[in-house]
């Protein structure tokens, strides 16, 4: 027994399609900021933990030096886990720009499609109107650029540590008495290792927004241009 194509047809809805679809996208760009606070707040405590059970050793001025290294390497550890924190806020970030933009394309469809209602002055939230500052990949008035700020500043702090405990563990080796003077120049050493690395994480950070925002761009203006009958879209 076979079925008229056409009758099939006739009882598809479209809208409940759609609908479940833009419920879907919705329901990404809320597990993106949520998954933004989980993975700070695993980075912050795990690096609190560390930090806290190193600050309550009890190390003497010539100890040894296996275990300046091992405190070393253990801040070592925590500054590349702040560097994959930060590429997940990265992705994470994005992931939440591409469902807004994807959530625009529906409301776009909608509004060029629905002859009878005037939809546009019902909606905020248009893919125009996505903030430039997100597109250039920092936004110092953005959660997710404060949260990276964070990881960042723990992330110098860890790096320095790492610096200096390496210091303290060579100094014996190089028959350097740690003194006020030799103190000032690994903390300065430490500091200036420290700022560089912070330097690099942020710009290995930024730019991964960048070209993920470049890439879903470029995806939008060819997807509009595609069904350009059907959508209507200006390029912020």
């Amino acid at each position: 027994m076979s079925s008229n194509p056409s009758t099939a047809n006739a009882d598809l809805d479209p809208n409940e399609l759609l609908i479940a679809e833009f419920n879907y996208i919705a329901q990404t760009a809320f597990q993106a900021n949520e998954d933004r606070a989980r993975v700070s707040n695993y980075y912050f405590v795990t690096a609190g933990a560390v930090i806290g059970a190193i600050l309550s050793a009890k190390l003497e001025a010539g100890s040894a030096p296996g275990v300046y290294f091992g405190f070393a390497g253990l801040f070592f550890i925590l500054s590349i886990v702040g560097l994959t924190i930060l590429l997940q806020l990265a992705r994470l970030r994005t992931a939440w720009q591409d469902s807004a933009r994807a959530m625009n394309v529906i409301k776009d469809y909608y509004i060029h499609n629905s002859k009878n209602l005037n939809l546009e002055p019902a909606f905020l939230w248009r893919t125009p109107s996505i903030p430039q500052a997100i597109t250039q990949g920092r936004n110092v008035r953005t959660v997710s650029f404060l949260l990276a700020i964070s990881v960042l500043v723990i992330s110098f702090g860890t790096a320095v540590a790492s610096i200096a405990y390496v210091s303290l563990a060579l100094a014996p080796a190089f028959k350097v008495a740690i003194d006020m003077s030799s103190g000032l120049v690994i903390a300065v050493i430490s500091v200036l290792v420290g700022g560089v690395y912070t330097f690099v994480e942020f710009k290995v950070y930024e730019n991964w927004i960048v070209e993920a925002e470049r890439k879903q761009e470029q995806r939008v203006q060819k997807h509009y241009a595609d069904y350009k009958e059907l959508l209507k879209y200006t390029a912020p």
